[in-house]
């Protein structure tokens, strides 16, 4: 019984899925606590611009009444600009979770709770399926005691009618009692055949629990 128990605990794709399920909870308490944690995080980015209206000042010219008016020259190129342009930049930031310390706690418990909830539920399958092993086993055991049972039956009701039929032919008996004698015969074979039958069915839920193929 504790084999098949056994074999089926690990075949069955509930607890398989009950399993798993305990997994991903302690990963999320895992996750959770971490929120908990300070967080240092470090950027870096690289940026360029172009614009139509960047003339370079070549000169100045002395004008009279506006006194020195810059000369330009023509805009620079749209790759020349984006290489002379290029600018960079590195920020370092540090997170400390002081507000939010409250929520992420509730989050870890939460998570908490959402495990031995986990934990629990596997347990009830498992109990479960033990439970319903226990009962298929009964009845296997129980079906085989009635096979056997049928097999005395028969071995009794096929020597009582060898001797009734003897009897019958010395002319001892009349038919009705040599009839009768048939009768429980075929009685005993069909009862045979169903106690058969029923122990075979009993013990393929067995199998069935343990994930073997149903060969009849």
């Amino acid at each position: 019984l504790n084999s098949v128990a056994s074999t089926a605990e690990s075949f069955n794709p509930g607890l398989k899925s009950l399993k798993f399920q305990i997994v991903s909870r302690e990963h999320q308490i895992k996750v959770s606590r971490a929120g908990l944690m300070p967080s240092l995080s470090l950027s870096y980015g690289v940026g360029s611009f172009y614009s139509s209206g960047a003339r370079p000042i070549l000169s100045f010219d002395n004008d009279p009444v506006e006194g020195l008016v810059p000369v330009f020259g023509d805009a620079p190129g749209f790759f020349t600009q984006i290489g002379d342009n290029i600018g960079q930049a590195l920020g370092l930031s540090l997170n400390i979770p002081i507000f939010q310390n409250y929520s992420i706690r509730q989050g870890v418990r939460t998570s908490q709770i959402n495990l031995e909830n986990a934990k629990l539920n596997y347990e009830n399958e498992k109990n479960n399926l033990y439970q319903a092993i226990v009962l298929a086993h009964q009845d296997a055991e129980a079906a085989y005691a009635t096979y056997e049972a049928t097999l005395e039956q028969i071995t009794a009701a096929e020597l009582s009618f060898e001797f009734a039929k003897t009897r019958y032919e010395a002319g001892v008996i009349d038919f009705n009692s040599y009839f009768e004698t048939l009768n429980n015969k075929t009685r005993a074979e069909r009862e045979l055949l169903r106690a058969k039958y029923d122990y075979i069915l009993k013990t393929k839920v067995l199998d069935l629990y343990q994930g073997k193929p149903l060969d009849f």
